[in-house]
């Protein structure tokens, strides 16, 4: 097998950690990156009939009222409109995380994740950020942690924070975390 093929079969092979089966190694891999910085997350906490279309997201973050999607590549329409079907339906912000668990804007074409919103509207270029005042983490567009949705007084929105020490530690601990099965 190819390192490429060896690739994409890790991200469709079952994967424990810490209790859970999750669905694909890349799933694991970011239950890691939430676990590194102790957000508080559920895997696949319920599912959703969506108009008839049956669907059960990721992941969902209580402390930051959003459902995670993980993708290994690039989303699908069909893939999109789910996401923002559940968005309008549960009036929480969606994300849709694709390709590996990558530094955001570490490379010249990285988005890093997909917002879907409450509203309808969808937007790229999200990425995790921390509150430099209280140490929330949150996502917001560029990374801009003057935007946390955190209680702190914010000054501005133009901050960005997406490359903390402890964001940048917990992305490489997920990047090279080896799992026993």
């Amino acid at each position: 097998m190819t390192q490429t093929a060896n690739r994409e079969y890790s991200y469709v092979l079952p994967t424990q950690h810490n209790g859970i089966t999750y669905r694909s190694r890349l799933e694991a891999k970011w239950a890691v990156f939430y676990s590194t910085l102790n957000i508080q997350f559920q895997y696949e906490p319920d599912g959703y009939n969506l108009g008839g279309i049956w669907y059960l997201p990721d992941f969902f973050l209580p402390k930051q009222q959003c459902f995670i999607e993980i993708k290994p590549t690039y989303p699908t329409d069909a893939e999109e409109t789910k996401l923002s079907q559940l968005s309008i339906f549960t009036q929480k912000r969606c994300f849709l995380f694709f390709g590996g668990v990558s530094i955001p804007f570490e490379y010249p074409d990285t988005d890093d994740a997909a917002a879907y919103f409450p509203t309808g509207g969808c937007d790229y270029g999200y990425s995790w950020c921390e509150c430099p005042q209280c140490g929330f983490f949150d996502i917001q567009f560029g990374g801009r942690s003057a935007r946390c949705i955190c209680s702190c007084e914010k000054i501005g929105d133009r901050s960005s924070n997406y490359d903390s020490e402890k964001l940048l530690n917990a992305y490489e601990v997920a990047r090279t975390y080896q799992f026993t099965k």
